[in-house]
């Protein structure tokens, strides 16, 4: 039976996180740079419609959520709101989570 124990500390969560990944990827011998470079969720931007927060949660009008219902109109006004801040043509990906149709 083998135990092993690693305590990191750093500057900041980011910093310290890649802290840690650095010492369990040499400890295992991987390297993560292959899997990187196929990974469209890490080399492009993405947007996400999650549990449908963003889309509704109130404070979020700036990038045309927050409205009272979460339908098409709302992605159209995401849509629009990504569009006039010079971002649409940087996301490469659109998901659609199951809460967003009805599935029948």
């Amino acid at each position: 039976f083998l135990h092993r124990t690693i305590l990191v500390a750093g500057q900041g969560i980011t910093a310290t996180l890649d802290k840690w990944g650095h010492f369990m990827r040499a400890s295992h011998k991987t390297n993560r740079k292959p899997f990187l470079d196929l990974d469209k969720n890490v080399n492009w931007l993405s947007y996400w419609t999650d549990n449908g927060a963003y889309l509704s949660g109130g404070s979020w009008n700036g990038t045309g959520g927050g409205g009272k219902y979460v339908n098409e109109e709302s992605f159209l006004q995401v849509t629009k709101g990504l569009r006039d801040q010079g971002l649409l043509k940087a996301v490469k990906i659109w998901q659609l989570d199951d809460w967003w149709y009805s599935g029948k």
